[in-house]
């Protein structure tokens, strides 16, 4: 924000998150999201909480996708907190995919924040076979 701009005051900003990619980005209020500039999608989630790196520890954010006949496409989990050995801030994200009916594909990312991005500490991912479909 420009301080010198006497309606920068009055302008609101929502973070809004692509559900493709998982990047956050900042719009004004009213304008146009659009297609996201990273993957192409066109599938947004509005934070309900902090700009990036700045969530408050111990805030969780759970967010699950439905298809049309409302079976669960796609369910995450994400959990702020402080990283154990640095210090820094953390999120824990656990993704749990079903597009795939014969198979689950549960992946578990940790990202620590540098400062201006999330930096991935540790990833792995399994493999299940689907059940209950």
């Amino acid at each position: 924000m420009n301080p010198a701009d006497p309606t920068a005051d009055s302008r609101v900003f929502h973070v809004w998150r692509c559900f493709g990619c998982l990047s956050d980005f900042i719009f004004a209020e009213g304008q146009s999201k659009g297609k996201c500039p990273m993957c192409g999608s066109g599938a947004w989630v509005r934070r309900a909480f902090a700009p990036p790196g700045m969530e408050p520890a111990g805030s969780k954010l759970r967010i699950t996708v439905l298809n049309r006949d409302g079976l669960k496409k796609e369910e995450q989990r994400i959990i702020y907190k402080a990283a154990g050995q640095s210090g820094r801030r953390a999120r824990e994200r656990l993704i749990i995919d079903h597009h795939d009916p014969e198979k689950t594909v549960k992946k578990h990312v940790v990202e620590e924040w540098d400062g201006s991005t999330w930096v991935v500490v540790h990833e792995h991912s399994e493999t299940h076979v689907a059940k209950h479909r």
